[in-house]
């Protein structure tokens, strides 16, 4: 299924930012229409790129995290900041296999890439599906930010 997306951009995020929705007035509500509001031009590009190729951005943002969060603290402990780069199929477009590409720069400002198969994200769609803590439903800030408070919620 296809989305159509709205960005709000900010160059910076605000110093007391919640991770709260983001109160734009009449926004239609529309299943298939996603709002999103980012900060800083490296993210915009990333959410666009998420975006346009039919991706969930929910999903994305959960495999970042738990890839640095819980496969790799170190990154998490550094701060490191994880980009999405790109999905590479294995037998053409609409083919549910293949890879999903992530980069970030190590310590020497090197850039890295790291893969999982698509099946990893597909996983962590449906993670998202079945977790009240992932639910976006009006304009939010979704990012690591956005993860980090997501994930350390208990739901009952």
């Amino acid at each position: 299924m296809t989305h159509n997306f709205t960005l709000f951009f900010e160059f910076f995020k605000p110093k007391d930012f919640d991770y709260e929705h983001i109160n734009v007035p009449s926004l239609p509500t529309n299943d298939n229409h996603i709002y999103r509001h980012v900060t800083g031009l490296w993210r915009l590009k990333e959410k666009i790129l998420i975006l346009e190729k039919g991706l969930n951005d929910i999903a994305i943002e959960r495999m970042k995290y738990m890839f640095s969060h819980v496969l790799h603290p170190e990154l998490a402990e550094k701060r490191t900041e994880i980009f999405f780069g790109d999905i590479r199929h294995l037998d053409g477009e609409n083919s549910d296999d293949g890879q999903i590409i992530f980069w970030f720069h190590n310590d020497k400002d090197e850039t890295e890439h790291w893969s999982a198969p698509m099946h990893i994200y597909y996983e962590h769609c449906l993670a998202c599906k079945l977790d009240s803590r992932m639910s976006v439903k009006t304009c939010m800030n979704v990012d690591e930010g956005f993860m980090a408070i997501r994930m350390k919620k208990v739901t009952v």
